[in-house]
């Protein structure tokens, strides 16, 4: 199964560099994770390109729909799969394990902040994650304080949440 060139144009090319763009990327991400889909293309990664999500053409910059990329990657190189799942349509979450480090990607779809309860089975509130944030105030995901193993996040609009042991 196929998902080939897929993208989030919305307000031109504008909207799919930014933060709408960010968060429909790694919302994409957290519900392919758990999809029958084998292989997916995002369309485009051609630098130079108007269309290009994750790069600026002019200034040769990343953009915040790079970052999700960024955040994705945390979690497939730790290389397996932990069941998440989340009860609220616009929230994405995925997690990722290699037996000793754990990452958890959380995706905001609103356009409001939002604080979410989070629950990590098998996790002591004695666990430190660091908490990596993309949006409001951080157009590229920064380390912005600690999460211990249980308890409420508050999550930009349009935000993306990385919580690691190890990043």
């Amino acid at each position: 199964s196929v998902m080939n060139e897929w993208n989030a144009r919305v307000n031109g090319y504008h909207g799919m560099k930014g933060m709408f763009g960010a968060s429909f990327v790694a919302h994409m991400f957290c519900l392919m994770q758990d999809s029958p889909i084998d292989l997916s293309m995002y369309y485009d990664a051609t630098p130079s390109r108007t269309y290009c999500g994750i790069f600026e053409p002019v200034e040769q910059a990343t953009t915040p729909c790079f970052e999700s990329f960024v955040a994705w990657n945390e979690l497939y190189r730790l290389g397996n799969a932990c069941h998440a799942g989340s009860s609220v349509e616009k929230i994405g979450v995925a997690a990722a394990s290699d037996g000793n480090a754990r990452s958890i990607l959380l995706v905001n779809g609103f356009e409001r902040k939002r604080r979410l309860d989070i629950k990590v089975a098998g996790v002591s509130s004695n666990e430190v994650f660091t908490l990596y944030a993309l949006g409001g105030k951080n157009a590229r995901l920064r380390a912005v304080g600690t999460w211990r193993g249980g308890g409420e996040i508050e999550m930009p609009p349009l935000g993306i949440v990385v919580l690691a042991t190890d990043f």
